[in-house]
C-alpha cells in the first residue's frame, strides 16, 4: 500500500468522511461511532494499518463487554454520563493493550495500537452508539461511512500523489506534550472534560479541542483557534434560521464547516509564512478536529459560546497541570491528581442515584408493588 504523507490528503478525507456520515444519519438516522469513527478507520485501511484497524476492532468489543456487561448492570447512568463511562473505558482498555503487546507475542504479532488520539476514543465512541442503538445498526452505519469514505478517497488520494504538497512548510512537531506521555495526556483529557460535562454543565471541544490548545500551547494559538470556533458558530446559527436541523446535524455541519475553515486559514497563513500556522501544520488533523468540534459544542443544548470557552480553558489547564505533575514528580502523581478530579462526579452522581431512586419508588407504588 502506497505511504500518504500529505497533510492535505488527509484533512480532505476528515471533510468527507464527515460529510458522509452526516449523509447516512439524515437518510437513515444511522450513526457509527459519533462523527469522526468512520473516518479514523478509512485512515487505517487507506493506509495498510491492518494490525491497528483490528486493534481498534479487539478494544471496541472488549470495551462495549465491559460496558453493557459490567457497568451499566450494575450501575444506573444517565445518557451523558454513558457517554463519558464509554470513551475512558475504551481508553483505558487501549493503554493497557499497549502496554501488554511488548511482553505478549500472540498479541503483538497481530494486534497493534496506535499512540494517536483517535485510537484512544474511537473504540468508545462505537461501544456508546451500540449501547443506544444496537450493534447491527452501528455496524451498519460505521461500515456505511467507512466504506464510503474509502471509495471516495483512495482514487483521489492516488490521482493527488504527483501534485505538489497541499500544505506549506510544515514546522516540526514541538512536543510540548512527551510522547510517553501522551496516552496520560488522552485520559486526562477525557476525565477531566468528562467531570467538567457532568458536574458543572461544562464542554471542552469534544476532548480534543482542550488537548489540542495544550499541544499547541501558546496564547496565540488558543486565541486563533477560539476565534475560528465563534465564526463556525455565527455561520451555523445563521445556517440555522433557514434550514431546519436536528441538533445531531447542528453538530455534523458545524465540524465539516469549522475543518474547513481551519484548512483553509492554515493553508493561506503557512503560506504567507506566519510561524505559528506552520507549526500548527504539524498536526494533521487535530487544529481541523479542534475547531470543529469546539464550534459544534458551542451550538449544543444547554451549552453556548461562553460556557464552551470557559470549558475548554478550565480543561486545557487541568490537562497541562495533570501533565506537568506526571513528568516533575511521576505518573503516580499525574494519577493521583487524575482521582482527586474525578472525585467531582460524587455529588451530581448521588443526585443521580436519588432522583432514579425516587423514580423507582414512585412506579412501584403507582403499580401497587409496595405494602403498606
Amino acid at each position: 500500500m502506497t505511504t500518504f504523507t500529505d497533510p492535505a490528503l488527509f484533512r480532505f478525507l476528515l471533510v468527507v468522511s464527515v460529510a458522509i456520515a452526516f449523509a447516512v444519519y439524515t437518510r437513515f438516522h444511522l450513526v457509527g461511532g459519533g462523527s469522526v469513527a468512520g473516518g479514523y478507520l478509512a485512515i487505517l485501511a487507506i493506509t495498510g494499518q491492518w494490525q491497528t484497524l483490528l486493534g481498534v476492532a479487539v478494544v471496541t468489543l472488549l470495551t462495549l463487554s465491559v460496558l453493557r456487561g459490567v457497568i451499566l448492570r450494575v450501575v444506573a447512568l444517565p445518557r451523558s454520563a454513558i457517554f463519558v463511562v464509554a470513551v475512558l473505558t475504551g481508553a483505558l482498555i487501549t493503554v493497557a493493550l499497549l502496554a501488554l503487546t511488548p511482553f505478549i507475542e500472540a498479541i503483538s504479532g497481530f494486534v497493534g495500537v496506535s499512540i494517536a488520539f483517535g485510537a484512544f476514543v474511537v473504540p468508545g465512541l462505537i461501544s456508546y452508539d451500540v449501547s443506544h442503538q444496537g450493534f447491527p445498526r452501528t455496524m451498519l452505519a460505521l461500515g456505511a461511512v467507512s466504506a464510503g469514505t474509502v471509495l471516495v478517497c483512495l482514487p483521489a488520494f492516488l490521482l493527488m500523489q504527483p501534485l505538489p504538497a497541499g500544505t506549506e512548510d510544515v514546522a516540526p512537531i514541538l512536543e510540548r506534550i512527551p510522547p510517553a506521555l501522551l496516552p496520560y495526556g488522552i485520559i486526562a483529557a477525557i476525565v477531566i472534560g468528562g467531570v467538567l460535562r457532568f458536574s458543572l454543565g461544562l464542554r471542552s471541544g469534544g476532548f480534543i479541542g482542550a488537548l489540542f490548545i495544550v499541544e499547541f500551547f501558546t496564547v496565540t494559538a488558543f486565541v486563533t483557534v477560539i476565534l475560528a470556533a465563534l465564526a463556525t458558530h455565527v455561520i451555523v446559527r445563521l445556517y440555522d434560521r433557514y434550514v431546519v436541523l436536528s441538533p445531531r446535524q447542528r453538530s455534523m455541519f458545524a465540524l465539516i464547516l469549522g475543518a474547513l475553515i481551519a484548512w483553509a486559514s492554515l493553508y493561506w497563513a503557512s503560506a504567507l509564512g506566519w510561524a505559528p500556522a506552520m507549526e500548527a501544520n504539524a498536526y494533521t488533523l487535530s487544529p481541523l478536529l479542534a475547531v470543529g468540534l469546539i464550534a459544534a459544542d458551542m451550538g449544543r443544548s444547554r451549552s453556548d459560546a461562553l460556557r464552551t470557552v470557559i470549558g475548554t480553558t478550565v480543561a486545557a489547564l487541568g490537562i497541562a497541570l495533570g501533565i506537568w505533575l506526571a513528568q516533575v514528580l511521576g505518573l503516580a502523581a499525574g494519577i493521583a491528581y487524575l482521582a482527586i478530579v474525578a472525585a467531582g462526579v460524587i455529588p451530581p452522581a448521588i443526585a443521580v442515584a436519588r432522583s432514579y431512586a425516587a423514580a423507582a419508588a414512585s412506579g412501584r407504588e403507582r403499580t401497587g408493588t409496595i405494602t403498606p
